[in-house]
């Protein structure tokens, strides 16, 4: 049986490249080529493939995004992330994000300008909710990883991140077969991939690929009941230990994006699953509130004082989290459209 028959996908497919590497250009070209052999030898379907880079100062975003993204389309990949090394002006990140639509970034949080990073968020979405789901802020180093927008390129290389919701459920009683699997693939990218430095083991949802599904079978109960955090730590506990044995970078954690899970969107469409539930979970054992919808009504304290509580979440847990928050010109139980996401409910951000 295939891996893809086995229900591995790759999600992306990520070159990290230094902006002002003479050869970033030559390097995506390769890395184009080489998705050929590899692609022949996993029999595997590629999702997206993306561009990552260094951090840059805001004045050089501009320029960086108009380069990188010519490259990039020229190879023909999907997405690139330029990475933010401080705070912008809200106006002109934004006409940089309108400008390219597929430019991803990110910016890692300073306590001492929470109420600024707060207004930033609002004027993003502001501008177009869909902005919203571009852009992350991240508690602690930013790591390198193929998940967008809370990514960053410290050393230059091939990452992946995979879709293996089915995998991961039909061999949660037989692990070893699961480590074959990643390992058959591992090796696959290493022989055909030029610089490949690992893959992502996050276990994350998308649409009818449900993690949120996925613990309901664990726990026999509707997600968000009694016994969910348990089973998410079992879940990350398991990933934990593939990851001891393979080539991983970046997360490696269960990720509950609410946007991208349908399951979870159902759950928070009947009001059974509040922000709160989300938010517990990031404080044990999930990579960070990520693709929530809040009303823009919302003040600016209550978007400081989440900033404040993930930050506060980030030093007792002593890894990396990330934000994704739009705020949406509707009010708590409607949905609006979201791009690729479709209907996405709004939540109410006090409860």
């Amino acid at each position: 049986m295939s891996l893809e028959e086995r229900g591995l996908e790759v999600r992306a497919v990520t070159l990290h490249v230094n902006s002002n590497n003479p050869r970033a250009e030559d390097r995506l070209a390769e890395l184009a080529e080489s998705l050929k052999a590899f692609a022949q030898e996993t029999g595997l379907r590629i999702r997206s493939k993306r561009v990552v880079t260094e951090p840059v100062p805001p004045k050089e975003l501009p320029r960086v995004a108009e380069s990188v993204s010519v490259m990039a389309a020229s190879a023909g990949f999907d997405y690139v992330a330029v990475p933010l090394a401080e705070a912008p002006e809200p106006r002109e990140l934004v006409d940089v994000m309108v400008s390219y639509e597929r430019l991803y970034t990110s910016l890692e949080y300073n306590s001492a300008r929470a109420e600024e990073i707060a207004a930033l968020l609002r004027s993003i979405s502001e501008a177009a909710p869909i902005l919203g789901t571009r852009f992350a802020v991240s508690f602690g180093e930013r790591l390198q990883t193929p998940y967008f927008p809370a990514t960053v390129t410290r050393e230059e290389g091939v990452t992946l991140s995979l879709l293996y919701v089915r995998m991961f459920k039909e061999n949660l009683r037989r692990l070893e077969n699961l480590w074959r699997a990643l390992k058959t693939l591992e090796e696959a990218s290493l022989k055909t991939l030029p610089g490949f430095l690992g893959a992502d083991l996050s276990l994350s949802p998308w649409m009818e690929e449900s993690v949120a599904e996925l613990i309901e079978g664990m726990t026999g109960s509707v997600f968000a009941s009694p016994g969910t955090i348990s089973a998410i730590k079992l879940l990350n506990d398991t990933i934990a230990g593939l990851a001891e044995r393979l080539r991983a970078v970046g997360f490696n954690e269960v990720m509950l994006p609410l946007a991208e899970d349908n399951r979870l969107k159902e759950l928070a469409a009947l009001g059974h699953l509040r922000l709160s539930h989300l938010l517990s979970y990031a404080h044990v054992c999930v990579a960070g509130l990520d693709m929530v919808v809040i009303p823009d009504e919302v003040e600016l304290k209550v978007l400081t004082g989440l900033l404040r509580d993930l930050e506060a979440i980030h030093s007792m847990k002593r890894r990396t989290l990330g934000l994704r928050l739009v705020l949406a010109p509707a009010e708590e139980g409607d949905e609006i459209q979201l791009g690729m996401f479709g209907k996405v409910p709004v939540i109410s951000p006090l409860e």
